[in-house]
């Protein structure tokens, strides 16, 4: 038997289930009318299902979340969620954007985090770096014309390894298109979105939803947004829109 099913055989049980069919309305009606009062029970079902009202938006925001976290654990994104209704597709992409900021929040403020990942005293290293750069600038302007000799304070971070580990650790609260994304392209469509804002709300909220991996796109952003969206999108910055 063959594993794969090719639409020739398809339409061979399809001639083949008509025919049968045919037989039984010609030859034995009984029969016929059983076969039919069994199809039509599923149908009449989903039909009856189908006619309650609810509350689409509602259902749509409830389970969006649920959604994306099963196929990022699948390996399913990027993807792309089509609604109709522009306000929806904000509304959407808000609520995923909600709950990974708010998963990164409890994080931040539970006992593994401020073990193993905060950063403690950094802002009393930058205050002493900042002494150093002061000391040395004001040396280097009281040497003589004269003075070839090249000084340079060497700045170690002590910070880095653990800001490195900080910013994998955070990853997690962020979706992530395949390829890991250009991040100079990131900056640049950034810069150009910050240039042309003009104080729209759209892309202040494209802003945000951009820091997670999310956004959308519809007829009333204007070029610029929706060019970067695309852009994002299909360098692997944004894993949904």
């Amino acid at each position: 038997e063959p594993f794969w099913i090719s639409r020739a055989s398809l339409r061979k049980l399809e001639n083949g289930l008509k025919e049968r069919l045919l037989q039984w309305l010609s030859e034995d009606e009984k029969k016929m009318k059983k076969v039919l009062s069994i199809l039509a029970k599923p149908i009449n079902e989903q039909l009856q299902h189908r006619a309650v009202p609810f509350n689409k938006e509602k259902l749509a925001l409830d389970n969006i979340v649920r959604l994306v976290d099963e196929m990022n654990e699948k390996n399913m994104l990027p993807a792309m969620c089509f609604n109709d209704d522009r306000n929806v597709c904000e509304s959407l992409a808000l609520r995923l954007c909600e709950e990974l900021e708010d998963r990164e929040r409890d994080f931040m403020n539970s006992a593994e985090f401020k073990t193993k990942y905060e950063i403690k005293d950094e802002e009393k290293f930058s205050k002493i770096a900042k002494r150093k750069r002061d000391m040395a600038d004001k040396k280097k302007g009281e040497k003589n014309e004269d003075d070839d000799v090249k000084e340079e304070v060497e700045e170690v971070d002590p910070f880095a390894a653990q800001r490195a580990r900080l910013k994998q650790v955070l990853a997690k609260f962020r979706l992530r298109g395949r390829g890991g994304g250009d991040q100079d392209m990131y900056d640049k469509m950034i810069e150009r979105m910050k240039k042309g804002a003009r104080g729209r709300d759209s892309t202040r909220t494209l802003l945000r939803l951009f820091e997670r991996g999310i956004g959308f796109h519809h007829g009333a952003l204007n070029t610029v947004e929706r060019g970067a969206v695309e852009v994002l999108f299909r360098n692997g910055h944004l894993a949904i829109i």
